[in-house]
């Protein structure tokens, strides 16, 4: 999924089972990369170019959903379940980056990654994410909920052992990997964890 927000680095091309989403505005990032979506969605408030393609969603300005929520959800219905999402910071409202954070959280069917500059951001949700040892650089781990009991990190620079994280105190911000195989667990709460880009695909997920 392409948003109208900053897009920073050339996206991943699609493969044969991606899906490409141009969420309005994100159109113009799709063309200027030769990458052709498979599906436009919004209420083209934002976008610049002609759209020529056949496949679109108009949706109405006056609405619930933002254009990427509906795009995502848009996406569920066809059966996916993981989502990358380039052009959904920056922007001129830090509004809409606000909102795509939070969208992290909208399905707990659904894994979403929120990539920025240099950094993707997603969510643990009761459950842990291992690391290899080949992940480096910055790792910062935010409570999304109230609060986030159990919160374990092993293998890296700051560890941690059953803590309690809040959402009003950011304590967990600027950790580093270490050439150690790290995790980050969380018992009973949502956690927003962000990693630089390029150790996209070194980590699993477990319950």
């Amino acid at each position: 999924m392409v948003g109208a927000g900053d897009c920073y680095q050339p996206i991943l091309l699609p493969t044969d089972k991606d899906y490409v989403i141009a969420v309005d505005g994100g159109y113009d990032t799709l063309r200027s990369q030769g990458i052709k979506p498979d599906v436009i969605i919004g209420d083209f408030d934002s976008v610049q170019s002609v759209v020529t393609e056949q496949n679109v969603i108009q949706l109405k300005p006056e609405k619930d959903d933002t254009d990427m929520l509906y795009s995502v959800n848009y996406g569920a219905k066809l059966g996916y379940t993981i989502f990358y999402i380039y052009g959904g910071t920056g922007g001129k409202r830090i509004s809409h980056t606000i909102a795509n954070i939070q969208l992290l959280a909208h399905n707990p069917y659904l894994r979403c990654f929120l990539f920025d500059r240099e950094e993707v951001t997603f969510l643990l949700a009761n459950e842990r994410v291992s690391f290899l040892e080949e992940c480096e650089g910055y790792v910062s781990v935010l409570s999304f909920s109230d609060k986030s009991t159990g919160v374990w990190e092993k293998g890296l620079k700051y560890e941690l052992e059953d803590a309690t994280l809040t959402n009003n105190y950011p304590l967990g911000v600027s950790n580093e990997f270490v050439g150690k195989r790290s995790f980050i667990s969380v018992k009973d709460g949502k956690l927003l964890i962000s990693i630089e880009n390029r150790n996209l695909g070194k980590f699993t997920f477990k319950q």
